[in-house]
C-alpha cells in the first residue's frame, strides 16, 4: 500500500518487460502489450495505491466472440 510499494511494483514490471507505454505523463497509468497478455499498472495520484490488472488475450477474444452469438440467437428470436 502507498507510493513506497506501488513504485516497487512498477520497477519489477519495468525490469521483467520494459518500460511501459503511458499515453500522458502526468497520469501513473502504464500498458505493456504482448502477444497472448495485456498488462496494466494504474496508480492512484492522491493515495499512490496501484491496481496491477493482467488480461489474457485468448480469453477476451473468446468472449467477443460469445456476445457476437448471443446477439445473433437474442436478434433470431424476435
Amino acid at each position: 500500500v502507498g507510493l513506497l510499494n506501488s513504485t516497487r511494483a512498477k520497477d519489477v514490471l519495468e525490469a521483467q518487460y520494459g518500460p511501459g507505454f503511458q499515453s500522458n505523463k502526468y497520469i501513473p497509468l502504464y500498458a505493456w502489450f504482448g502477444n497472448n497478455v495485456a498488462l496494466m499498472y494504474d496508480e492512484n495520484s492522491v493515495t499512490h495505491d496501484a491496481k496491477i490488472t493482467f488480461s489474457d488475450k485468448s480469453i477476451a477474444a473468446q468472449e467477443q466472440i460469445d456476445k457476437k452469438e448471443a446477439a445473433k440467437k437474442a436478434a433470431s428470436d424476435l
